[in-house]
């Protein structure tokens, strides 16, 4: 909430232009564009990083952290290495959204985080952490995409605010069908 002040401060309104290497960026006038490979390198990287003993110490933590600590983890340090990680890919999804649209938006943060976190619930992963992978969250991020299309398919303009409020539906209607059913199935499973 902080940084989304300041960034107001700074650049009250859309506007500016990208840097000069990212100009060809939106262009579409690459057959391979940047932002493509920018996005095989982040999934290379991550794939590489999930047979790592520092995964399995995050995938502990987020699942149980007391276990985690009496297992031996150093868990300051893997939480450290686990914001030190989100950040990185925070600053390459803006490095690409920058070169995608071409200038500074100071107001696109609010909405991208809330599609960003339905469409990890939507793809599995657990808001409270220890469960969930890529292949769900390419998922449900192709569930948002989809709403995109079908809105542009339709002809509907809709207003970031009504985009949002679709947003927290679908993962209110998920979250309150998913959770219980998985309490059945782990009852049931004992």
């Amino acid at each position: 909430m902080a940084f989304s002040g300041i960034n107001l401060v700074i650049l009250p309104r859309p506007g500016g232009r990208a840097p000069e290497w990212m100009s060809s960026w939106s262009s579409g006038t690459e057959i391979i564009q940047p932002t493509f490979i920018l996005l095989v390198f982040a999934t290379l990287v991550w794939y590489a990083l999930t047979h790592t003993a520092f995964w399995q110490h995050l995938k502990l933590m987020g699942s149980d952290e007391k276990s985690a600590y009496t297992s031996g983890v150093r868990i300051y340090l893997v939480r450290i290495g686990a914001h030190i990680i989100g950040g990185i890919y925070a600053a390459l999804a803006a490095i690409a959204f920058t070169g995608l649209i071409g200038s500074g938006d100071p107001t696109q943060g609010t909405t991208y985080t809330l599609m960003a976190i339905t469409a990890l619930v939507l793809g599995g992963s657990s808001l409270v952490g220890g469960r969930g992978g890529a292949f769900g969250a390419i998922l449900g991020a192709l569930n948002i995409g989809l709403d995109a299309i079908c809105y542009n398919y339709h002809n509907v303009t809709l207003e970031n605010e009504i985009k949002e409020v679709n947003h927290l539906l679908e993962l209110k209607n998920y979250l309150s069908h998913s959770y219980p059913l998985n309490y059945l199935f782990e009852k049931a499973l004992g």
